[in-house]
């Protein structure tokens, strides 16, 4: 056997394993890592799929072929539309109650609630509030679970923005008013700061930038002449809808920062381009998992284009932690500077609902944006 980090052309994101020096067995059950420098989260990384310990003796292509130990095989996969799972006889846990599970990807919610009414499939996950909303109630059991799946709205600190100013940004979070922003998304929790009541180091605080548009305009009345000397730009992927680009023109329009926004919804590969390869935005919207931003965050060379001493400092001492009590300590130090630096707005986190037919059971509610647990899942027919 072999770990992904040494599949790294396979495996996307071996390369955040690049503190281990060695891997080697010691005996049966014992697996010996060896690291050239502190990497305290890697225990957590270890836990997603840059973890997967791959059969040297295995000769495929795992682009196109599947090859594991689970309670299901891979009988058939069509790239981008379906996938069908059989029941693994020879798994060494609990087998799988159902012998086949056929798994459709959609487009959008919306795809997938039509697919749910039309009879075409017996279950939906990972549905939006509105999709739940258009699932007909006739037979069919709804129920909302939990996530770290963030909607962040994020500043161009690109030094051609105003948005490179801290206190601009700051000013912004004050004023966006996220209660009626997680709405317009389709529902939510709001955030209080960059964590989520699920990632790791999350402790319950007092939000620092709440709605305050006293505080906000304070702030902005320095930048009232500047602002104006061009429209700011707001390009997100169209499948957010009107409202939050009207959301965030109203409050930019406001006294005193009498400021237009100029909104544009485009289709995924105009955003990518306009957005993480142009860099030609002031805001934009994105989606992630867990901690999974902090990494782009922390890169000056990525689209948000973020540059902190204070922040970097803190986040470089915090990876540099030797034990778990430490990094915990210093951990808690970085998020607290980089939620005053304001390199983002954290908005919400998602609330996945799940839909299906009341003679299915097992249907995986939680984590249904990462994780899919489906060996429970069954009908009772």
């Amino acid at each position: 056997m072999v770990p992904a980090a040494d599949h790294h052309q396979e495996v996307c994101g071996s390369d955040e394993l690049s503190a281990l020096s060695n891997v080697e067995s010691d005996g049966n059950s014992t697996l010996v890592l060896r690291l050239r420098e502190p990497d305290p989260r890697l225990l957590a990384k270890l836990t997603t799929r840059i973890g997967i310990v791959y059969n040297q003796r295995e000769n495929i292509d795992y682009a196109k072929q599947a090859s594991g130990s689970g309670p299901f095989t891979v009988s058939q996969w069509q790239s981008g539309k379906q996938l069908t799972l059989s029941r693994n006889d020879h798994y060494w846990g609990s087998k799988s109650k159902a012998k086949t599970v056929t798994v459709n990807f959609a487009a959008d919610t919306t795809e997938l609630a039509k697919a749910l009414n039309n009879g075409q499939i017996d279950a939906a996950v990972a549905l939006d509030q509105s999709a739940a909303d258009a699932v007909k109630d006739d037979g069919i059991v709804k129920k909302q679970g939990v996530s770290n799946r963030k909607v962040v709205l994020a500043f161009s600190n690109n030094t051609q923005s105003i948005l490179s100013d801290k206190r601009f940004r700051q000013a912004v979070r004050y004023l966006i008013d996220k209660n009626a922003m997680t709405e317009a998304l389709g529902g939510g929790t709001v955030m209080t700061g960059p964590l989520s009541p699920l990632d790791d180091g999350y402790q319950k605080t007092d939000e620092t930038f709440g709605h305050d548009i006293g505080k906000g305009n304070d702030l902005i009345k320095y930048f009232r002449f500047r602002v104006s000397r061009r429209p700011l730009t707001f390009v997100y992927p169209k499948e957010y809808g009107s409202q939050i680009g009207e959301q965030v023109k109203q409050t930019m329009y406001a006294e005193p920062a009498y400021s237009d926004v100029s909104v544009s919804m485009v289709d995924d590969a105009t955003w990518s381009k306009t957005v993480t390869q142009d860099r030609q935005y002031d805001f934009t919207i994105y989606e992630t998992d867990g901690e999974d931003d902090l990494d782009l965050l922390m890169d000056s060379n990525s689209y948000i284009g973020f540059v902190s001493t204070d922040s970097q400092n803190a986040w470089s001492k915090a990876l540099k932690s030797f034990s778990s009590d430490d990094y915990a300590k210093n951990f808690q130090s970085f998020i607290g500077t980089l939620d005053d630096d304001s390199p983002v707005d954290w908005i919400c986190t998602r609330k996945p609902i799940s839909a299906y037919r009341s003679n299915i059971t097992g249907v995986p509610v939680n984590m249904t944006y990462t994780q899919l647990p489906l060996a429970d899942m069954t009908t009772t027919d």
